[in-house]
């Protein structure tokens, strides 16, 4: 027997291998419970595409054990840009660096998280082209697109679905992401997965 555990959801799993592989298959208990009182009113999800299928019930939560708090606000360090004579957009020389994202491992998965306008977004921390840390990237909105470049090469990233927004076909990861009240009425940000990393797993655990 093994279990799962979120701050709300426990995953209870028994397996019992036996001669007759019908009746073992019959005894694969899967108990899922909640308490939802002690979830609270919370903000819209952030994540890839259709908002309309944030159902809490498609996702295993999973908590980053960070504070809403400790992430930074980043409307309130927006970049400074200068435009070189050939037209290349660059960050002025000399300029203050703060570093927006917040690097978590959640579900054996190293993920960047960041927080716009009060509204928080998950996504992967390697960039798909070169693999540099998304997280000490700058948030930029790009005719309406929210993106994040990467520190190497500047490509941006649409913090909605992960699409690079260039001419370029390649595509970031992106979760949903919330806040959620635990036991002791401290806020935490939680971000979601459709299944559980199967790395997190030895061949001793069963």
């Amino acid at each position: 027997m093994f279990y799962v555990f979120t701050s709300e959801l426990r995953l209870e799993f028994t397996l019992i291998i036996g001669r007759d592989r019908r009746k073992a298959m019959n005894r694969l208990h899967l108990d899922l419970s909640w308490e939802e009182d002690e979830v609270e009113a919370e903000p819209p999800l952030r994540w890839n595409r259709n908002r309309e299928d944030h159902d809490d019930d498609r996702y295993l939560w999973f908590s980053t054990y960070v504070r809403p708090s400790d992430v930074v606000e980043a409307t309130e360090h927006r970049p400074q840009y200068e435009y070189t004579v050939t037209g290349r957009k660059r960050i002025k020389p000399g300029s203050r660096k703060t570093t927006l994202g917040t690097k978590v491992t959640v579900n054996g998965k190293t993920v960047a998280i960041f927080k716009y306008g009060g509204g928080f977004y998950a996504i992967q921390n390697a960039c798909p082209h070169q693999a540099a840390s998304l997280h000490l990237g700058d948030i930029e909105d790009i005719d309406g697109t929210l993106c994040i470049s990467c520190p190497r090469h500047k490509w941006p990233f649409s913090l909605e679905d992960g699409q690079c927004i260039i001419p370029v076909n390649r595509q970031a990861e992106c979760y949903p992401i919330r806040v959620r009240q635990e036991r002791d009425g401290s806020k935490i940000l939680y971000v979601g997965f459709t299944a559980i990393t199967t790395a997190l797993f030895h061949d001793d655990s069963f």
